[in-house]
């Protein structure tokens, strides 16, 4: 699978759950104070991960770009 389309569908996932993690905080679903705060956690920690995930992206993103440039001035 390319690693574009599963970086798309892991952020497609994450966006979900997010969505599903504040209409819960916000709808007054929450049981009591730990179960909100398990809730914040998981939202902390999916935000963490979405970043790392197009930290990653951008970087290989350039690494490819560099790759290609590297290539091209080769071959001229």
């Amino acid at each position: 699978m390319d690693s574009l389309i599963l970086a798309e569908r892991i952020f497609k996932l994450i966006r979900s759950r997010q969505a599903q993690i504040i209409e819960i905080i916000t709808s007054n679903q929450v049981k009591d104070w730990n179960d909100y705060q398990n809730h914040l956690g998981q939202l902390d920690t999916l935000n963490y991960i979405e970043q790392e995930l197009s930290d990653l992206l951008k970087k290989q993103e350039q690494n490819e770009h560099s790759n290609f440039t590297e290539t091209r001035s080769r071959n001229t």
